[in-house]
């Protein structure tokens, strides 16, 4: 677990009746991963037509190389039905890797969301990493104890909207007007 640990033992060099105290001491940093945006807000779409937006993954205090996993959302219709309206795509790979000088590097992921039933959501989708547990060496008592447990997960709230509600989905009508017909139809 993350925190600063020391330890301190008594050391004979060659045999020399004389001991000496060595002091141990050392940070022990929980890796993170931040967003670009912290917040992903998808633009609202007609039925059956994709919006897709490129996040950027930034880990921190990783010291080795790890792989990214998404936990996508299922959503429940009204009906009962349920699907998955998101996907997601990682371009240049989703290894967390070490760059020469010791900083973890970037990672890009484009997020995608399409359904052909009117829904919305508005929650987390979560970002996990492949390591469980970590390992320390205890010198004092020279064997290997646990030091965390705990699987590190890492949430971005994003929101997303499929309708035909012409109130919901204007921002896309006007952003893609030359691609689209409204007609409107006048009954007396």
């Amino acid at each position: 677990c993350p925190g600063t640990y020391a330890s301190e033992m008594s050391v004979c060099v060659n045999d020399n009746p004389s001991r000496y105290k060595v002091t141990l001491s050392g940070t022990v940093k929980s890796p993170k991963i931040r967003f670009d945006p912290p917040f992903l807000m998808l633009m609202p779409v007609p039925l059956d037509v994709k919006t897709e937006m490129a996040i950027k993954i930034i880990p921190q205090d990783y010291l080795r190389k790890s792989r990214i996993q998404v936990e996508l959302p299922v959503l429940e219709l009204e009906g009962g039905d349920r699907i998955s309206p998101f996907s997601i795509q990682f371009p240049e790979g989703q290894d967390i890797v070490l760059s020469s000088d010791g900083t973890n590097m970037e990672l890009i992921c484009h997020i995608s969301f399409e359904s052909s039933s009117p829904v919305s959501f508005s929650g987390n989708m979560f970002f996990t990493d492949k390591d469980k547990n970590r390992f320390l060496i205890d010198v004092a008592k020279q064997k290997t104890v646990t030091l965390c447990f705990a699987l590190n997960r890492f949430s971005l709230q994003v929101a997303a909207a499929a309708e035909n509600c012409l109130l919901t989905i204007h921002s896309y009508l006007a952003l893609h007007r030359s691609e689209q017909q409204i007609t409107l139809i006048n009954s007396k």
